[in-house]
């Protein structure tokens, strides 16, 4: 699945902790992937990723399908708000 113009990366990083069980990975065009549930991976790789607070397009695979339809309802109510 691919990630838009995520604003809020903050919440999007609490979201992943509290209601992701397995993997969640962020991808990068180059093929980089970074697990967003490893605090190392966070303070390395994402300042990189992260311009300006806001990722502009990045692919998210989660191990665990229930944590993709979780993913999908989340970003769902994050553009409708």
């Amino acid at each position: 699945m691919k990630l838009y113009n995520l604003e809020d990366f903050g919440a999007f990083l609490d979201f992943v902790d509290n209601e992701c069980v397995g993997d969640v990975y962020l991808i990068s065009s180059q093929g980089d992937q970074i697990s967003c549930k490893s605090f190392l991976s966070r303070y390395v790789g994402f300042t990189e990723l992260v311009k300006n607070g806001k990722l502009d397009e990045l692919e998210v695979r989660a191990s665990n399908p229930e944590d993709t339809a979780k993913l999908v309802k989340y970003m769902m109510e994050v553009r409708a708000e």
